[in-house]
């Protein structure tokens, strides 16, 4: 099991402050990260312990081992201009 509290307690600072979600088992974090976003527009962070149905860049397949992974997504503000990268959008 994922201690959340230690996680939180852990990284509070000014510049990554986000508003902490766990699931101990959850289809997909990418797909929460954005519902949650969506419905309140702040900064996620989404860990869970099982994840059943992940998505990677581009619809990869993300695989993690029940309980034995630790899965997350999360969002941050864009500081950079994207292109600056060799980036392409998902």
């Amino acid at each position: 099991m994922f201690f959340i509290n230690l996680l939180e307690a852990n990284t509070r600072t000014k510049n990554f402050s986000f508003e902490f979600v766990y699931y101990p088992t959850t289809k997909s974090t990418n797909e929460d990260i954005w519902e949650l976003y969506n419905n309140d527009k702040k900064k996620f962070f989404v860990i869970t312990d099982n994840q059943t149905d992940g998505k990677g860049r581009y619809n990869n397949t993300w695989i993690s081992i029940p309980n034995k992974s630790i899965t997350c997504s999360f969002l941050i503000d864009q500081i950079f201009n994207a292109n600056q990268f060799n980036f392409h959008s998902i």
